[in-house]
């Protein structure tokens, strides 16, 4: 259709899940690791456009896959397009996800270059747990929009949200996007997120995560994020500084890191009980933030 290289638009619940393949190469019921299955559209198209349509219900999710080199256009999202049309009552799930290297190579004001997910029914809504969202860039917008109509909802929590570039081609004092921003009138809930290393505009300052809270309402707990243009919003629990990774291609935890054993183990949205390489969560009686858990027993020297 040449809106998406995977176009689904149906009342009918969708699952997309990256499974393990077995000695004879058959898939299984176990969560394979997010980066063994890659969606690519190879810096030339958009990957993923999916609409649950008027009359849609059901639980819809997309687990343990990556979304990588999708290209945006002023009207397509580059990576993932996850819409709940009005009249739909879906409950849809992002779990587990990597979404990375998605561009909008200048085009002005695309919707967003890795996701966009947008709640256009009370009845319907958006959870985004437990992924990474990397290296995106938007040339004159924001790598990820959270958006919806009035009373709607997104969860999103759990993600770790790292070295994307916003506004990548907007002149200092013009720049005005963040790596994840919101808009619409939706409710918008944030917990245990790992934000690093966002820019925006062609001066490179930080910008993790904005909101306008004149209509948007936001509540944030057990965040980790350096900057934030969201005015009056209380992040309760946040810290800010090095989240110690084990390098900038590496967004697992160092046994240091002040994100370990740190987070909410109730998070708006819910716990998954894997996380993105498929480790359990929770180990050591606490979540850790951000998309990955650090594995306990290394600490004991098992490997």
């Amino acid at each position: 259709t040449g809106e998406a290289s995977f176009d689904y638009q149906s009342t009918e619940p969708l699952i997309l899940f990256g499974s393990r393949v077995d000695g004879s190469n058959n898939c299984t019921a176990n969560a394979a690791p997010a980066d063994q299955a890659v969606l690519s559209g190879i810096d030339q198209f958009p990957v993923l456009r999916i609409n649950a349509n008027a009359g849609a219900t059901g639980a819809w999710s997309l687990a343990h896959l990556t979304i990588a080199h999708g290209l945006a256009t002023q009207t397509n999202v580059g990576g993932l397009n996850l819409r709940a049309l009005p009249g739909s009552g879906a409950i849809m799930s992002v779990i587990n996800l990597i979404v990375r290297d998605c561009d909008s190579n200048g085009d002005a004001n695309p919707q967003a270059s890795a996701m966009r997910a947008y709640v256009e029914s009370t009845s319907s809504s958006i959870r985004i747990l437990g992924s990474v969202f990397r290296d995106n860039r938007s040339s004159q917008y924001t790598p990820v929009l959270l958006t919806g109509a009035a009373g709607s909802g997104i969860s999103f929590s759990n993600n770790t949200v790292a070295f994307n570039w916003a506004d990548a081609t907007t002149v200092p004092g013009s720049a005005a996007e963040y790596a994840v921003s919101t808009g619409g009138g939706l409710s918008v809930l944030l917990s245990n997120n790992v934000f690093h290393a966002n820019v925006r505009g062609t001066d490179q300052s930080p910008a993790d995560f904005a909101t306008d809270t004149s209509f948007v309402s936001v509540q944030m707990d057990h965040n980790h994020i350096n900057a934030l243009s969201a005015a009056g919003v209380v992040d309760n629990f946040r810290t800010q500084g090095d989240p110690r990774f084990v390098s900038n291609s590496d967004l697992r935890l160092r046994v240091n890191s002040p994100l370990r054993n740190s987070g909410n183990n109730s998070p708006q949205g819910g716990l998954w009980n894997v996380d993105l390489e498929g480790s359990l969560r929770v180990q050591g009686g606490v979540a850790d933030r951000g998309a990955y858990e650090f594995s306990e027993l290394l600490i004991n020297g098992f490997e």
